[in-house]
This record gives C-alpha cells, structure tokens and sequence, in this order.
C-alpha cells in the first residue's frame, strides 16, 4: 500500500471559521403551504422517527459493524498507493487501516508524510500512530514513508516508478490527497484559488497519468502480462451540486469527476479502471467547526435523505469496493457516498411542528412556484442550530 498523506478531503466548506459559523442569525421562518407539501409532510409525519435518537442508534450500529466485520483479503497480493492519509478521523487514514485488514503478506504499502501545510495544521504527528496501527493489523505489510506534494509531478512519478522497481507492478492508486476552499469567491485571491485547483485537480490527472503508466509496465498477469489496476480519485458531492463548498473547491472537484470518465476511456482495453467516490458530509478533521461549534448536534446532516452525517468508514468501504476485483466491471463513473444529499435539493422539513408547513431557512434567496418549493443555500448555517 502506498499511501501519501497530506491534507484531507472534506465536503461543506462553507463555514470553516468560528467567526462565520456564529454569524448565523435566523431569518424568520418561510412558511411554504404548498398542496403538494402539505400532503407529503402530513403522510410523513407520524412515521419519521426522530432524527437525533435514530442517527446516533444507527451510527453506532455502523461503529460497531466495521469493528467487527472479518477481513475477506480482498487485496491478497496488492501492491497500492494511497495519498493523502493525514489525521486519524479522516477518509485516507480509514482507507489505509481497510485495506491493511484486508491485505495478505504480498500485499505492500508506502505511506507519504505530506508537507506540513500551515493554513490546515497538518503536520504528519500522527503518523508513527497509524504505522504501529497498520502493523498490528497486518505484521506482513511492508511500509515506508516519503515527503513531498501530491501534486507535484516528480514526486508522483517516482512512487509510481519505485512500486515498479521494488514489486513489479502496481495494482492500486487511491489519490485522495486535497484542500478546501472557505471563502466566498469575492474574497478568494487568485493564488488561493489555483492552489485548491492544482491540489485537488492535478493530484488526481498526475495519479491517472503515471499511475496507469505503472500499472501498463507491470507484471504478473497470465503469462506475466500487465494485469491492469485500479485508479480511484476522491471527488466530491460538491463536485455534483452547488452549495456544497467554495467556487474553487466545487470545480476542482467537478474537474476530478470527469477525470474519472475521461480517463476510463484512456485505454482500452488495458484493464485499468478508473472511478472516483463523491463523500457528503462526513466527520473528518477538517469539518470539525461544524460539529464542535453546532448549538444542537442532532441537526448535523439533516439536509440528507438518511438525516444523519457519515463517518470516513463509509466512504473507506466503497474505495475498497473500487479497488478490489469485487468491481470488475465498474469503470469511469463516479458514486455519491452522501446518504442522498446529491439526490435532491437541499430541504429542511420540521416534522416537530405543523405538518402542513415546509420550513426554509435560506441563507441568500429562495424561489417558489405553485406546485413546488426551490431552496438554494449557499452554507450551512441551517444546519447548525
């Protein structure tokens, strides 16, 4: 396994100060009495169990599912690269400690201690942490280190050149590695702008470029021919839906997604698949404002579908779907793991009250029609109580 850490993914990035996030004063609520509305909240309303007891009943059925679960050694003998792995509640370092579990004694790892970025303090102190975690999970794995940038060129093709040289091949690249954007466009600087572009974009196109590179030169295959591989970018559903995060963040990670189609056509016939996973809201590090700095925590996540916000497990099970042969016939698409979110508009229904009444917090304009009420926020401050 081959994993560089550096900065995380995350989804939400609206609010990222304990300035902004306490600048959240209410409107008075939008009363919405709309047919169509009114007849799905009251049919809803007495079957909607209450979404703080039933999220956090379910999230620690989740808990103790991953805790539990039997390693299948879905990556028996997988040689992987994986970016990104920075912080202990994160998407790479939940990443690296599944695919270790299910790993076998062929199966071989390096991890990348990032650059220690300053605006996101991320040093790499929890690295000796993870090393003696992936150890203790799988004795046979080989580890190393390397520092450096995701998106430097360089550096991305000379692990990708040293998976060739130490193991013959490579099967597997995560790209996870990626910053985030918090201000509004009308204050974001051009160096800020192209940095989130270059980190979260270009990490992504350079992991294509030499990662399938590698995994062409490779062998072991039937009649030691290439075997093909695995490329798995972190996008996200801000890359889908507006809303979801800055300017400059939502199109680096749209960029991403059509990296994964356009990149699954790069070569045919090749086996080499190339996918990505679009993370909603999910407690990692870097949305931790969110859910230190929230008056009532039960409201986190209420914008989806599943009313609750994810853990990186979550998201570290689907990169392992993508990466194992379980998804041999998956290629070029990009799955939402958002409970949903990416499914619909962003909506808050208060099944406490009225059940005729949809009530809309927006955060800059909303518009309604006849038949249907359209919601636009541009942050999260619905959802922070």
């Amino acid at each position: 396994m081959h994993l560089l850490q550096s900065t995380e993914h995350c989804f939400g990035q609206g609010l990222n100060t304990k300035s902004q996030i306490q600048n959240t004063s209410k409107p008075e609520p939008v009363h919405c009495q709309v047919s169509t509305i009114q007849a799905t909240a009251k049919a809803n309303q007495a079957t909607i169990p209450s979404p703080a007891s039933s999220a956090n009943e379910r999230l620690q059925q989740i808990t103790n599912h991953f805790d539990t679960r039997i390693s299948s050694k879905k990556l028996a003998g997988k040689v992987c690269v994986l970016t990104g792995v920075g912080h202990e509640l994160g998407i790479g370092w939940a990443t690296a400690v599944l695919f270790a579990k299910e790993g076998k004694s062929l199966f071989s790892s390096l991890l990348f201690r990032p650059l220690a970025w300053t605006s996101i303090n991320i040093h790499g102190d929890s690295f000796p942490a993870l090393l003696e975690k992936l150890k203790s999970l799988n004795p046979n794995i080989g580890l190393s280190t390397i520092s450096g940038d995701a998106s430097e060129e360089n550096l991305v093709r000379s692990i990708c050149q040293k998976a060739i040289d130490e193991h013959g091949r490579l099967d597997v690249f995560f790209a996870n590695a990626g910053v985030a954007g918090s201000a509004p466009i009308s204050q974001t600087s051009y160096e800020t702008s192209e940095r989130v572009m270059r980190i979260n974009t270009m990490s992504s196109w350079l992991a294509l470029k030499y990662g399938s590179e590698a995994m062409l030169r490779g062998k072991g295959g039937e009649g030691n021919k290439a075997r093909g591989g695995s490329i798995i970018f972190t996008a996200s559903a801000a890359g889908l839906k507006s809303g979801a995060g800055s300017t400059e963040y939502s199109a680096s990670k749209a960029a991403v997604i059509s990296l994964a189609s356009t990149g699954a056509n790069a070569y045919p016939g090749a086996a080499i698949r190339v996918n990505a996973v679009c993370p909603g809201l999910i407690q990692t590090q870097m949305t931790g404002p969110i859910f230190t700095m929230s008056k009532d925590k039960s409201k986190i996540g209420q914008l989806c579908p599943l009313r609750r916000f994810a853990v990186a497990d979550e998201v570290a099970s689907v990169v392992l779907f993508l990466a194992s042969d379980d998804s041999s016939y998956v290629n070029g698409t990009s799955i939402p793991v958002d409970g949903g979110l990416s499914s619909s508009l962003p909506v808050v229904r208060d099944h406490s009250s009225l059940p005729s009444f949809l009530f809309l917090y927006p955060s800059d304009y909303y518009q309604l029609t006849s038949k249907t009420a359209q919601l636009k926020l541009d942050s999260w401050k619905t959802v922070l109580g």
